[in-house]
């Protein structure tokens, strides 16, 4: 594997051969065997503590990717921000989530998917969604139907995206509600992406798609 940095504001992990080099912002370097990275080591949480869960997601695909790893594909421009999900708000029992190529409709008494195409011509009669919601179905569905992938229109989650591969992965054992991240690569276009979780189900998770430096 070539050298790579991976950075964040809080400082740099450096990949070189067998070893890595953590220089955070504030404190004492950390230099170790790139093997340590792969477990739930002091150095893996070394590398959380200053780089996050995505960090630490990076660097393990990037020990996966070898000689691949560095130059990620850049992700496609000029492409449209679509909404991935409407709906569910308090008191709603409605709403709609985009599922890769498909829309998936939860009305009032059944939930059922339509291929992006399809809803793009019209949801069918009996989707169950107020007007409100419909006419955002309606729109996600178009606007995702004629690209050939998620890259690029801020889908949030591998769930969203829909096409892609995972490389690595990463989890904060120690927070005290689920922090994870992974690094997936699209089947499609081959774009990777570092998607990150944050939160607890009964109360809010925060969900997060950045390019992946690897």
């Amino acid at each position: 594997m070539n050298p790579l940095e991976i950075r964040d504001f809080s400082g740099t992990l450096r990949l070189a051969g067998e070893e890595f080099l953590l220089s955070p912002r504030s404190g004492e370097p950390l230099l170790g065997p790139v093997g340590e990275l792969a477990t739930g080591t002091p150095a893996a949480r070394a590398v959380i503590r200053c780089l996050g869960v995505a960090g630490l997601a990076q660097a393990r695909a990037a020990l996966r990717l070898g000689a691949e790893a560095g130059a990620p594909p850049k992700p496609p421009s000029g492409r449209p921000t679509i909404r991935y999900v409407d709906g569910f708000g308090r008191g709603v029992r409605a709403g709609w989530w985009l599922i890769g190529r498909s829309l998936r409709l939860s009305g009032a008494d059944a939930t059922q998917d339509v291929d992006v195409e399809v809803a793009a011509a019209g949801l069918p009669d009996d989707h169950g969604l107020p007007p409100d919601l419909a006419a955002s179905a309606l729109a996600a569905a178009r606007a995702r139907a004629p690209l050939p992938c998620a890259c690029g229109t801020d889908a949030q989650s591998p769930l969203h995206h829909g096409s892609t591969r995972e490389l690595a992965s990463a989890r904060d054992e120690d927070a005290p509600v689920e922090v994870r991240a992974s690094v997936h690569a699209c089947t499609v276009c081959g774009t990777r992406w570092v998607f990150t979780y944050e939160g607890d189900t009964a109360y809010e998770v925060r969900e997060r798609a950045l390019p992946s430096q690897v």
